[in-house]
């Protein structure tokens, strides 16, 4: 945990960039200060099939899943430095949301390999 998720239409990103745009991601979750960086995990999934309100478009949307305990405005402040990290790639992107979801503990499972 934390887990920093990007999903972006096929159209959004060239495939050079998707590296780039997470490893990005990874080094603001990394640096933010509110994670153990041991336990930070990100990773981006292109989605082929998608639709965008009646013109179409592109899109990337992270998703930021932690453990509560953060206040608003280090979630407001995680973000924001998310923004300022991921513009240089993210140019020609029509749309960027994100979202920081706060995981239920009891309802959370993790293993790790001994």
């Amino acid at each position: 945990m934390p887990h920093c998720v990007i999903e972006y239409s096929a159209n959004a990103l060239a495939a050079d960039k998707v590296t780039a745009l997470t490893d990005a991601a990874h080094g603001v979750m990394l640096s933010c200060g509110l994670f153990e960086p041991a336990s930070v995990k990100s990773r981006a999934i292109k989605l082929e099939h998608f639709r965008l309100g009646e013109q179409g478009g592109s899109f990337v949307h992270i998703s930021i899943a932690i453990m509560p305990g953060r206040s608003d405005g280090q979630k407001q402040a995680l973000l924001q430095a998310m923004d300022e990290a991921l513009a240089p790639w993210l140019g020609d992107c029509d749309s960027l949301t994100m979202e920081v979801v706060e995981l239920v503990q009891s309802a959370y499972f993790k293993r790790l390999r001994p």
